[in-house]
């Protein structure tokens, strides 16, 4: 027999691991953290080589992008990242040795730690100072 009580309890339990997890059709795997808000936490063998990483998923923010998320992720020429974006992790884009333009719009800062150690991040000047290229991967 299941009780108004227990019924209650796997309904809360059905509705905190639903949607928990989401995979864009870009290949990007996002997950909900403990503050009520999305990470990107990696991809799946369909990313595209050229990406925009959501604002928002499920109505809630997109904020931060986890250490190694994007990690020798070779096939990447290109990412735009939002400006909901509050963290980037070290390393989030090591590897990547394709990856040519990086659209910045995030409110984070940007640092070299972002991407591997021998690369160069170059702004481009103007209109576009969030926007660079990567140079000497």
């Amino acid at each position: 027999d299941i009780y108004i009580d227990d019924l209650k309890l796997l309904v809360a339990a059905e509705n905190s691991t639903q949607n928990s997890e989401y995979n864009d059709a870009q290949g990007i795997l996002y997950q909900l953290n403990s503050q009520n808000t999305f990470t990107v936490t990696g991809y799946d063998e369909t990313l595209n080589s050229d990406i925009v990483i959501l604002e928002n998923v499920e109505g809630k923010p997109v904020t931060h992008i986890k250490a190694g998320a994007f990690k020798n992720a070779y096939a990447l020429k290109s990412v735009t990242i939002p400006s909901s974006i509050t963290n980037v992790g070290v390393s989030a884009f090591s590897g990547c040795h394709n990856l040519l333009v990086v659209k910045w719009n995030a409110v984070a800062p940007l640092n070299a730690d972002c991407f591997d150690n021998h690369c160069q991040y170059q702004r481009r000047q103007g209109a576009e100072a969030r926007e660079g290229s990567i140079r000497a991967c």
